[in-house]
C-alpha cells in the first residue's frame, strides 16, 4: 500500500472507539497527512464546526460505509442458512 502514489489515497475509519486513541491518530497523521476521515481526524466526521473546509454528515451511509454497509454484509454471510 505504501509503495503506491499516496497523494490520491484517503483513509476512512469506522466508528469504533479504540480507533480514536492518540497513538492511532499520530500514525494516521504521519501516513495520511490531511487525508484521513474520522472523528478527531484531519477531516472531522461529523463536523464540529461550520468553519471546516469539508463537512461530513454524521451517520450518513454514503460517508461511513464501514459502519452502515460492511458489517451488515458480513453478518448476512455468517448467519446465512445452509442450503
Amino acid at each position: 500500500l505504501f509503495d503506491a502514489n499516496m497523494q490520491n489515497v484517503w483513509f476512512q475509519q469506522d466508528g469504533v472507539g479504540p480507533h480514536f486513541a492518540v497513538r492511532v491518530r499520530k500514525f494516521l497523521n504521519c501516513s495520511f497527512p490531511n487525508q484521513w476521515i474520522s472523528r478527531r481526524g484531519s477531516i472531522e466526521w461529523p463536523a464540529r464546526s461550520p468553519d471546516l473546509s469539508i463537512e461530513w454528515l454524521a451517520r450518513s451511509p454514503d460517508l461511513s460505509p464501514l459502519d452502515f454497509f460492511f458489517w451488515g454484509q458480513i453478518k448476512s454471510k455468517v448467519y446465512a442458512t445452509k442450503p
